[in-house]
């Protein structure tokens, strides 16, 4: 039998990986659900019921502090699968940990996972909810658009280069999941579904960021930092728009015609479904094989 086990908020001691175990948890479900919609797999909510021979999947963020528990697990089940979340720290204990298992999805590459049989990279994804319900064909009004923290320098420059570009949304808070200035997914989707571009800087430890995958499913074309050609190394004949600096973005967003925006939108977005439907399948692929 095969289960599926979301392990992120369980055996966590540590209250800081505690309280993102649960926000990845409550946010990222339907990025994972969405690879295993081939699997005829059932959810568990405790390793207590693992029996022998089971085929586990497991959804892990923190794993640097339940190697014991994998350890175990790789003796009691016949496979083990891990989709390993929000490593953007390049933590260098996960490729040991990784031994334990027989495959390993994870987001947030790095080339060390490039040529790797093990280890397949995918994108950090979107906040659940975030739906594929717009018209490609619809003249948006926004020209541009941003959620989130303004900081590193990229940031500013970014905001320097593009503010005047109007018209334009922005909601910038202070930190990361900022509770009372965070807008929720239905805000952002309606936002996104009637904007032109979505500039994306890189994240603040990673050259990805969960805008760029935002922006993908509604059909908005992200603009991202090309930091050592790492999107063209990861997602080989990718479409995105890649900038090396911000006031490149600016010919772009101010003077593109509508029909140019029309043909990458459809670019983006036919590229991002075939990504979506060729890795879906890969999934059942290795689990079944």
């Amino acid at each position: 039998m095969i289960k599926l086990f979301w392990n992120t908020s369980r055996k966590q001691d540590d209250p800081f990986e505690l309280d993102w175990g649960k926000y990845h948890e409550k946010n990222f479900k339907d990025w994972i659900y969405f690879f295993l919609q081939n699997i005829n797999y059932t959810s568990i909510n405790s390793e207590k019921e693992i029996n022998k021979g089971d085929t586990v999947i497991i959804v892990d963020s923190g794993i640097h502090f339940k190697e014991h528990f994998y350890k175990m697990l790789k003796t009691l089940t016949k496979k083990i699968f891990l989709f390993h979340i929000n490593d953007e720290h390049l933590d260098k204990r996960s490729k040991l940990i990784y031994e334990y298992f027989d495959y390993v999805w994870r987001t947030c590459c790095s080339p060390k996972y490039f040529l790797s049989n093990k280890v397949k990279c995918i994108p950090p994804g979107y906040k659940s909810g975030f739906e594929q319900k717009f018209d490609l064909n619809k003249k948006r009004q926004f020209k541009w658009c941003f959620f989130g923290t303004q900081h590193k320098s990229s940031r500013h420059d970014m905001n320097f280069q593009l503010e005047k570009i109007k018209p334009n949304f922005v909601n910038r808070i202070d930190k990361f999941a900022d509770k009372k200035k965070s807008m929720n997914v239905k805000e952002m989707e309606k936002i996104y579904f009637d904007t032109n571009f979505a500039p994306c800087p890189a994240g603040f430890f990673h050259p990805e960021s969960y805008r760029i995958y935002e922006a993908l499913q509604c059909g908005t074309i992200p603009i991202v930092e090309s930091v050592y050609n790492y999107f063209d190394n990861v997602y080989p004949n990718n479409p995105l728009i890649k900038i090396k600096k911000w006031n490149e973005a600016k010919e772009i967003i101010d003077n593109w015609s509508h029909d140019k925006i029309l043909y990458k939108r459809k670019e983006c977005f036919n590229w991002w479904n075939q990504y979506l439907s060729d890795h879906k399948n890969f999934v059942r692929k290795k689990i079944y094989e």
